[in-house]
């Protein structure tokens, strides 16, 4: 099933809790009938023969048993081994799978994340993925309407600093699963920054780090941010997004140790660049919400780094439309 998800882009939208447990009895018909319901279904082409339209709904199982997950850290590993398996830490993680199709034809997908559920009930999801035409509104109608949760309309939008902790764990996470598997040499990561305005003649820097040399840079950081220090350090800071200059300054360690590591390796200073995608053998992560996962075994520590990041954005439910 993870092959339904890997090489594809999808947009991350936010999902509050839950007011109402879902029951997950009938879910597939129960949504099937908001579908065929829906303006956004029966709009999509002059044929009044509703019975084409209908969701398939199924359940995908990234558990323990996956090689993703069955890797533990061991007391030797260097922190930044570690924090990449945190990544893939989850014993057990379930994902609601929809599949929209309009007139017997796939229309669009999407995929809850971290379903929390008892035997008869969903309690929630983290976030939600979703690609195609706007058909998957339907589903986030009757979603809202039954459960009184409030799903973005718009895509999760991330800072600078959200980007290099997520790069950075993917990659080291890509790099660790390679060497432990020999399975070929991991990809660099790259970074695509936006330049600002007053540089004439360069709208856009490319740069490729290798993995080996930001795990090295991982571990200068652990060496100025002891064990004992809390993860929050490592958190996005909630204020970059309001002032991009300070963004080099005030935000997590990773995003300025990179800022110190291309300065030093190519001799520029991207400090008011804006990182706007990061790309790695793991997936892609657009700062407009977009996002590629481009591995089916490690498609559980993509979903994971997406995990945290959308938790970081939980303060903003009221920027919701």
């Amino acid at each position: 099933m993870a092959e339904k998800i890997v090489n594809h882009t999808w947009s991350i939208h936010y999902i509050s809790s839950f007011v109402i447990p879902l029951p997950w009895c009938r879910l597939q018909e129960n949504a099937t009938t908001a579908l065929r319901q829906s303006k956004q279904a029966t709009g999509a082409n002059k044929c009044t023969d509703i019975e084409g339209n209908y969701v398939k709904v199924s359940w995908i199982n990234l558990s323990s048993k996956s090689p993703v997950k069955t890797e533990e850290s061991s007391e030797e590993n260097e922190r930044t081994k570690r924090t990449a398996d945190e990544i893939a830490s989850q014993s057990h993680a379930e994902h609601l799978h929809v599949e929209v199709r309009v007139q017997e034809e796939w229309s669009a997908e999407l995929l809850f994340c971290f379903v929390s559920k008892t035997d008869q009930r969903i309690m929630g999801f983290d976030f939600c993925l979703v690609r195609g035409c706007k058909t998957y509104q339907a589903i986030w109608h009757w979603l809202e309407t039954t459960t009184g949760c409030v799903v973005g309309k718009q895509p999760l939008h991330f800072n600078s600093s959200e980007l290099a902790l997520t790069a950075t764990l993917w990659t080291t996470r890509d790099y660790q699963w390679r060497k432990e598997n020999a399975d070929g040499i991991a990809k660099p990561l790259a970074l695509t920054f936006s330049v600002p305005a007053t540089i004439n003649g360069l709208e856009t820097l490319s740069l490729s780090i290798p993995p080996a040399s930001l795990l090295q840079l991982c571990t200068n950081i652990e060496k100025e941010h002891p064990k004992k220090r809390p993860r929050r350090e490592f958190a996005a800071d909630e204020d970059v997004e309001q002032n991009q200059d300070d963004a080099s300054v005030t935000a997590l360690p990773i995003l300025k140790a990179m800022q110190c590591y291309i300065r030093e390796a190519f001799r520029i200073n991207i400090e008011s660049f804006l990182l706007t995608k990061i790309s790695c053998g793991v997936a892609s992560l657009v700062r407009d919400g977009r996002c590629k996962p481009q591995n089916t075994e490690l498609l559980p520590s993509v979903l994971e780094g997406i995990r945290t990041t959308v938790q970081s954005h939980a303060v903003q439910v009221a920027t919701l439309d």
